[in-house]
């Protein structure tokens, strides 16, 4: 009963939400065929990059196709031909490979960020204040790697993943974790991490190939373009561009096989009136049947910028805690600024939205255990064991026994 009360006001809300985009009536240019830019992007690097480039190709005359890998491989596909283009967080690329020529034009900035753990009080404003710390770094930043064996002053944790990262802070295996990031958004820290300084600020520029050396005059003019007449400044802020259908992502936790889930789909696409302008997706992340997700994320995570990279969607909506978790750790690389309305999520607390608040709301989904068990009690005080049946993985069933056991014992 809980669950069908919760949906109902859930679709009502998304509901709500969804009448007040301002629907359009697209108008479509004949498309025409154009040549090919292959772009190589480093897998850290926010999707707003990837739209500044599609513009400026677009202006150029240029389709562009991306490939999103790790930052030493991008490096490489460009520098031997495999791609054409490639945008660095960073000044002097062209200096340390042979083949890279650089845009004059900047597009952005990167601030180089230390992080600590909440009870430490180092403050940074430079490289070298964390001599004599262990510090933490993406492995596939090829910048910060270049950074730290140049100084050779630190003890390094290297990880692949941005949550290895904050659990190497919380087991005391690094002192300082330092991550790129635009200076236009911050990143999601979890509780007991705290902003500890920029070490240091740089230029995002973009880097050709020798082969492709005309696309240096042709993007660096775009870019100045872009800035004067205020499409850069639009695209760094999420704000749509002119042109094209309003657009609603759905992200589910399970796929549409689960009756749960198919019946959010389908509740969804019943509330968008019929004959409007706005298109509805959605993503599957099959939490329900993937033993390892990390790497399905990743996929998915690149799926969504192969489909979105031309424009931001208007409204994300995420079902399910997995749902709501993948949108919330790839907040600020692939939907910055966008409003997330959410469904579903078990356990909510305020706490996961981190700098978020302000962008995110939802109808929490709320299992009353304790009063549930102290009327089954009142009901059958001879009772000695409960049984609890449920659909979910083993993991999760393990995670939802210990989650219920521990409401028990605290009375809530």
């Amino acid at each position: 009963m809980i669950k069908k009360v919760t949906i109902y006001f859930s679709i009502v809300f998304i509901g709500v939400c969804m009448s007040l985009l301002c629907i359009r009536v697209p108008v479509f240019a004949a498309e025409t065929e154009l040549p090919v830019a292959k772009v190589a992007i480093s897998d850290d690097q926010s999707i707003v990059i990837e739209r500044v480039l599609f513009e400026a190709l677009k202006r150029s005359g240029y389709q562009m196709v991306s490939k999103v890998t790790g930052m030493r491989t991008a490096v490489a596909d460009v520098n031997y031909g495999d791609a054409a283009i490639l945008p660095l967080q960073t000044d002097g690329w062209e200096a340390l490979y042979e083949n890279l020529l650089k845009v004059p034009e900047d597009i952005d900035q990167v601030e180089f960020t230390a992080y600590t753990r909440g009870d430490d009080s180092h403050q940074f404003s430079e490289w070298g204040d964390m001599a004599g710390l262990r510090l933490g770094y993406r492995n596939q930043n090829q910048y910060v790697a270049n950074k730290v064996e140049a100084l050779s002053l630190y003890e390094l944790v290297k990880v692949n993943e941005i949550e290895e990262l904050w659990a190497a802070l919380f087991k005391h295996e690094a002192d300082v974790v330092v991550l790129p990031r635009m200076s236009h958004f911050e990143h999601r820290f979890p509780d007991g991490v705290r902003r500890a300084g920029v070490v240091e600020a740089q230029l995002v520029y973009t880097y050709v190939n020798k082969a492709y050396a005309d696309l240096v005059p042709l993007l660096d003019a775009a870019y100045k373009g872009m800035k004067s007449d205020g499409t850069l400044a639009s695209i760094h802020d999420g704000r749509r561009l002119s042109g094209g259908r309003q657009t609603v992502l759905h992200i589910n936790s399970y796929n549409a096989q689960n009756d749960w889930e198919r019946g959010q789909m389908e509740a969804i696409r019943g509330s968008l009136e019929p004959g409007t302008a706005l298109e509805y997706y959605s993503f599957n992340l099959n939490t329900n049947e993937l033993h390892s997700q990390a790497g399905f994320n990743a996929v998915v995570s690149d799926m969504i910028r192969t489909n979105f990279v031309a424009r931001s969607p208007d409204l994300i909506i995420a079902s399910g805690n997995e749902a709501f978790e993948f949108t919330l750790n790839y907040y600020y690389l692939l939907f910055p600024n966008v409003p997330v309305i959410f469904f579903g999520v078990q356990g909510f607390e305020s706490s996961m939205l981190h700098g978020l608040e302000n962008h995110v709301a939802g109808v929490p989904e709320k299992a009353y255990f304790y009063e549930t068990v102290s009327e089954m009690l009142r009901l059958y005080p001879n009772t000695r064991r409960i049984y609890i049946l449920n659909g979910n993985t083993l993991q999760k069933s393990i995670k939802l026994g210990k989650d219920i056991h521990a409401k028990l014992q605290d009375g809530a």
